[in-house]
């Protein structure tokens, strides 16, 4: 993930809320804690920073859904969500969020728009948030 950041060719999607993105709320999410005590941990027993991977753009999940259907959103709909918040569907992307579950949406959502290129970096922000140093994450927009 640091050498694709470096590099500056692939978009960096984070699915995570707004809050969390900027630095907002204590990590890990309150979402995050089920997945948490999958592996005997709780809130307490892990630091993962606050914030978001340098040049990440946010693209919540939820963005991608018809609400009133509750299924994924048109092909038109979709380039127009991504377009939105300064992502190229059409570009290379690693999808990300706390665990690795919900990037799957976005890249899906790629795919289903044509992009081969999409994928998700397993690790998510649980993994990043522990592991960066402080000029690898940003906090605010």
């Amino acid at each position: 993930m640091v050498d694709l950041i470096a590099k500056g060719n692939t978009q960096v999607v984070d699915t995570r809320n707004p809050p969390n993105f900027k630095g907002q709320h204590k990590e890990p999410s309150v979402s995050s804690v089920l997945a948490l005590q999958d592996v005997k941990l709780s809130r307490d027993d892990i630091h993962i920073q606050q914030g978001h991977m340098p040049g990440a753009k946010n693209l919540p999940r939820l963005n991608i859904i018809n609400m009133d259907t509750h299924c994924i959103k048109t092909k038109e709909e979709l380039a127009q969500v991504f377009i939105a918040h300064g992502v190229n569907p059409f570009k290379p992307i690693v999808s990300t969020c706390y665990t690795g579950y919900t990037a799957c949406s976005i890249a899906l959502a790629a795919h289903l728009l044509g992009n081969d290129n999409a994928c998700v970096y397993p690790g998510s922000w649980t993994e990043w948030g522990q592991r960066a140093n402080d000029k690898m994450v940003i906090k605010g927009a």
